[in-house]
């Protein structure tokens, strides 16, 4: 596979400088006075502790706090220290400021990776941005629940407390934007940063048409693809109708017998066939709708957009939506690969403390993986990678952190066996579905179909 990205001399390499920069002893400390974590106990080690989570994490030993606990006094005490107890770890890790040093971390960390690439959605970005020039990036956003004692995270069930991730990632470099833990019944759209959203892209799952959210994304200039529930009593002023033989037909002005205005969920547009909606909103102004016929489920999937028709058509609007996937991936990855599954606590506090652990293994490992490609002259699948390098995690921070030259030694040793960890090529689950970046980017780089009368 021929590889995007140039190759770069392992002399130069900046791994080692990248990661001593954010996990020597001295920055830890640093971070922790700055965010006033250490100073309520003294016999805190926030370097060692660090170093304890992320080795349990890349062990895949069970994710616990006395676990954790048991780990990092036995690493305390190979160092001469004296470590906390139980009982007074246990609060000190319940602290406010305990979940602010992990975010300021996790923060350092994604400056690091967002400048580098990893994935070939990049691909995406650049392909869209042939037909969108003032494009810089496109952002997917999903949350995911995590399973926790905390009461103050209720659950969708009344006996279950979930907390919620929310996630924005960026596809330039398959890295998070931005993040927030909330309630597991919190809503979605609630986590949108639009403050981000400049010459961006947004793909999400808002569940259904707001009356402010879309106006408000126009208003920051930023370009949205979101879907949402069927049912929508939008009125439809004119549409495009895509025929089983692949022409385009466009309506204007179809009313009812009483001179009304169709609406998307009556059964005039019952049709097996998608459909490009222009429909009236409750302000006046004119929205997207885009209605996929979805063959396997029978019935149809509804986006909003302002995206215009002469830039994608109805189709290729359906298949970009695919490209929100890859949010799921990075979910599954996390608590696949970093122990994301389940906070036995019941303080919030420690909930969003290992949460912000599993997030800073997981972006650790895409930095490794970062500067791995450009040695090895390859591209990493992102699951492939977390899953396959963990062999290897410890030893690569312990050198880094150690001596530059021999980190570059052991690359060197095993840079044949670092190029098995290639992207490979899609399940056949995935390509069936169209989730496969490569299909995406074939279909969105055609041109639109126009509808016969335009």
């Amino acid at each position: 596979m021929t590889s995007l990205y140039p190759r770069s001399d392992l002399s130069s390499n900046s791994l080692s400088s990248l990661l001593q920069s954010v996990l020597s002893d001295l920055e830890i400390y640093n971070l922790a006075h700055d965010t006033k974590l250490v100073v309520r106990s003294r016999l805190f080690d926030p370097a060692v502790f660090i170093y304890t989570v992320i080795g349990i994490l890349n062990r895949d030993k069970e994710f616990t706090l006395r676990n954790i606990h048991y780990e990092y006094t036995c690493n305390m005490l190979k160092k001469g220290k004296e470590s906390l107890s139980w009982e007074p770890f246990y609060d000190f890790l319940d602290k406010k400021q305990m979940p602010v040093f992990l975010k300021s971390l996790c923060d350092r960390l994604n400056e690091i990776s967002i400048k580098e690439v990893l994935s070939d959605t990049k691909e995406l970005v650049d392909a869209l941005r042939l037909k969108l020039p003032n494009l810089t990036d496109i952002l997917i956003q999903d949350g995911s629940e995590i399973a926790c004692n905390c009461r103050e995270y209720k659950g969708k069930f009344e006996d279950a407390n979930e907390a919620k991730l929310h996630r924005t990632l960026s596809l330039s470099s398959f890295t998070e934007l931005c993040s927030s833990i909330t309630s597991g019944v919190a809503s979605e759209r609630k986590e949108i940063s639009l403050y981000k959203l400049e010459n961006r892209l947004l793909l999400a799952d808002a569940g259904y048409p707001s009356k402010k959210l879309f106006p408000k994304i126009a208003l920051a200039k930023g370009y949205y693809l979101i879907k949402l529930k069927s049912g929508s009593a939008l009125e439809v002023v004119s549409y495009n109708q895509y025929n089983a033989d692949g022409t385009v037909t466009e309506f204007k002005n179809v009313k009812t017998r009483f001179n009304t205005y169709y609406k998307i969920k009556d059964e005039f547009f019952n049709k097996k066939c998608t459909f490009d909606f222009e429909v009236l909103t409750a302000e006046g102004s004119i929205q997207r709708i885009v209605a996929v016929y979805n063959e396997a489920l029978d019935k149809h999937v509804y986006f909003a957009t302002n995206i215009q028709k002469d830039t994608l058509d109805a189709i290729q609007i359906g298949e970009l939506y695919r490209a929100r996937w890859q949010v799921e991936i990075s979910f599954r990855i996390l608590k696949g690969f970093c122990s994301l599954k389940k906070c036995n606590t019941r303080k919030s506090g420690i909930v969003q403390a290992l949460i912000y652990l599993s997030q800073i293994v997981y972006l650790l490992k895409l930095i490794i993986g970062q500067q791995l490609q450009k040695a090895a002259d390859t591209t990493f699948s992102p699951k492939k990678l977390v899953n396959r390098i963990k062999c290897h995690f410890m030893d690569i921070i312990e050198l880094a952190l150690d001596s530059a030259e021999r980190l570059k030694s052991y690359i060197e040793r095993h840079l044949e066996l670092f190029k098995t960890y290639t992207k490979s090529a899609p399940s056949f689950t995935n390509r069936m579905r169209g989730k496969s970046i490569r299909h995406i980017i074939e279909v969105v780089s055609k041109t639109p179909r126009m509808p016969k009368n335009a």
